[in-house]
């Protein structure tokens, strides 16, 4: 059996992701999209099951719903960090070898696979020119609104941690960074917490680093410049 579930974002008490699955996908990293992992870069987030017990035909058919409900950033219709409309039968499940084989092997001449090999702007500059002016319809924005009067949030008016609160404050900052290694010795001075990112090491590590939560991270000793 399947279940749908979302992924809340916790600096802004939103969601950014809903999926199906079976066993522990709904927990696993593995297997997102960039912008996914763009957001659990910067901030925590919950992970909420919505509907368990769901054949697969149920789930894909929930997953296209909340999709729906909430919208996608990437065509302008919403808050979601989804690529898809949901109900692709791919979600949360593995595919053996032998069927990605024959999938790509009808996919060979087919213009939308072909097209997977265009820069990522060029699509995104595409997709943004074809929702210029679009709105969402009154029925959607309904269905939106019936939505968030029955299904608060459980987070809602409660304060965030100090820790959690800390980090959120951390992400907007952006402050000069020392490394050093583990005998003291200077290696190199980072923008940001960001640009560390970028350069293959966690933010979040970092950050805790910088802020005495822990001594070390990569054999490496973090600070804040003054």
């Amino acid at each position: 059996m399947a279940y749908l579930y979302r992924h809340i974002r916790l600096d802004i008490n939103q969601p950014f992701y809903i999926g199906i699955g079976e066993n522990g996908r709904a927990y696993s990293k593995r297997d997102r999209n960039v912008n996914w992992h763009n957001i659990v870069n910067v901030t925590d987030y919950e992970i909420e099951i919505l509907m368990d017990g769901l054949t697969r035909e149920e789930a894909f058919k929930k997953e296209r719903e909340f999709i729906e409900l909430y919208g996608r950033k990437d065509n302008g219709t919403g808050i979601l960090c989804n690529k898809t409309n949901g109900g692709n039968g791919q979600s949360g499940w593995k595919i053996s070898e032998e069927t990605r084989k024959k999938m790509g092997e009808a996919q060979l001449g087919n213009r939308k696979y072909l097209l997977r090999t265009t820069p990522q702007e060029d699509i995104n500059k595409k997709i943004s020119q074809a929702n210029r002016g679009r709105k969402r319809t009154e029925e959607a924005k309904k269905k939106m609104r019936d939505y968030y009067k029955t299904n608060q949030h459980p987070n809602k008016g409660k304060k965030m941690c100090e820790e959690g609160r800390m980090k959120v404050i951390a992400t907007r900052k952006r402050k000069p960074i020392l490394q050093y290694d583990l005998e003291g010795n200077f290696i190199r001075e980072w923008s940001s917490k960001k640009e560390a990112n970028k350069n293959g090491y966690s933010e979040f590590s970092v950050w805790k680093c910088c802020n005495g939560i822990e001594e070390k991270y990569k054999n490496s000793i973090w600070k804040y410049k003054n």
